[in-house]
């Protein structure tokens, strides 16, 4: 065969495998393998938890750069937004750590805070953190809901959750809702989401004191529940006078309820040294009435009575999720009804599809905008919400001190559909 022929062979054999190789970097790699059964006890100590291993899980698929979206920058220069969410009239609202509420209008962040907290505790992981909209906004209940770090008069570090009516477009004065939650340097949860059922779910933290997370009259540790008014519903499982929804847990963030079944979720921070050589272990837990979710009793999915195990756990690689949404799929529709989560340490925004018949087992996991382990196209990630246009956003969090900070950060981004035709 002439030298020529050989060429005109081997051309078309070398367009396929570019072809192949693009079409694999397109579909993503899978970089965590299954887990098709769950592990059950990987460890038990004589002395400390018990710790268990994955669920069963698909495997994670890395996807650097997903082909369905293109990302848009909506807001710059913010300083470590925790939380977003939207009024029915289409306004954006972001809550910044060090105490401002910041509202976009028609696209535009405006210049001044809508509120400011002066009293807000921004140390460590403290801060002004959740918030959330009243569901009956628009039927004459136009609150929101915030979150934050405070200081008591006698110098006590506390958390707070707190609501202000919007009154003619300005803040009323805040109402507090829940008052002296434990607060401290870390691990302060003070997620904010509210139910089907119309009742106020907030996430708290047990702030680095593990103990409390098992004691059912301490509140920390736990996910609450509340009238919108603050008042205790008398039909939470341990009576009209907790506001205790579920226990043990560590440090919850972000709280999410699925619009096809109500039911609600949670992202929670695994270990990071309170035992010697314990650490990673991130988990998101389907949060159901009255369950014990084990901290710091049980680590992972050990499969022990009396325990609610995660749906999703991380024994392998640190992957710390924070802000948590459900996403609708009316602009990307190949992404209706999945389950989606920010991670800080991790980079990533995490995609996680769940069957169809119960929407309680994840049957894909995908790792966005990741280029390797711990490192991302965007950096740390917290918030994450569907915004009224359909598409879903998610912000940054390179200001807060762990991350490398860019020249635009903090950022608010936006997924629209990538045009493919």
């Amino acid at each position: 065969m002439n030298r020529s022929l050989k060429r005109a062979t081997a051309l078309p054999a070398i367009l396929l495998a570019i072809a192949l190789a693009i079409a694999g970097a397109t579909a993503g790699k899978e970089v965590v393998p299954a887990t098709p059964e769950g592990e059950g006890v990987r460890h038990d100590p004589a002395i400390g938890p018990m710790i268990g291993g994955r669920p069963p899980m698909p495997a994670e698929i890395r996807v650097t750069e997903p082909p369905e979206v293109a990302v848009e920058v909506v807001a710059t220069g913010l300083e470590v937004p925790w939380d977003i969410d939207w009024t029915p009239d289409g306004r954006l609202w972001i809550t910044e750590r060090p105490g401002r509420v910041r509202v976009m209008v028609d696209g535009r962040l405006q210049p001044q805070p809508w509120l400011v907290f002066d009293e807000v505790e921004a140390e460590g992981e403290g801060g002004l953190m959740g918030m959330a909209v009243d569901p009956r906004f628009d039927d004459g209940e136009p609150w929101l809901y915030f979150a934050f770090t405070t200081r008591t008069s006698d110098d006590e570090v506390v958390n707070q959750v707190v609501r202000v009516r919007e009154e003619s477009g300005r803040p009323g004065t805040p109402s507090v809702l829940l008052d002296g939650l434990p607060g401290g340097n870390v691990h302060n949860g003070t997620g904010l989401a509210f139910g089907t059922d119309g009742k106020l779910y907030i996430s708290t933290g047990e702030i680095w004191e593990k103990e409390r997370a098992q004691v059912p009259s301490n509140l920390g540790g736990k996910i609450l529940r509340l009238n919108p008014d603050g008042t205790i519903p008398a039909d939470n499982p341990l009576g009209p006078g907790s506001p205790v929804w579920t226990l043990g847990h560590r440090n919850p963030q972000g709280l999410a309820f699925d619009p096809k079944t109500g039911n609600l979720w949670a992202t929670e921070h695994g270990p990071s040294g309170e035992w010697l050589g314990i650490g990673k272990n991130d988990e998101v837990n389907r949060i159901l009435r009255g369950k014990n979710y084990g901290w710091p009793l049980i680590i992972g999915a050990a499969e022990r009575w009396g325990y609610e195990d995660p749906v999703l756990a991380f024994p392998d690689r640190a992957l710390p999720p924070a802000g948590i949404a459900f996403y609708s799929g009316r602009a990307v529709p190949e992404w209706a009804g999945d389950l989606f989560f920010a991670s800080l340490r991790g980079a990533t925004l995490v995609r996680v599809t769940l069957d169809d018949s119960t929407r309680t087992r994840p049957v894909r996991i995908e790792r966005l905008f990741e280029r390797d382990f711990n490192s991302g196209v965007f950096g740390r990630l917290r918030a994450v919400g569907e915004g009224p246009d359909g598409c879903l956003y998610f912000g940054t969090s390179n200001r807060d001190g762990r991350g490398r900070k860019g020249p635009d950060d903090d950022r608010i981004l936006r997924l629209v559909a990538r045009n493919r035709g």
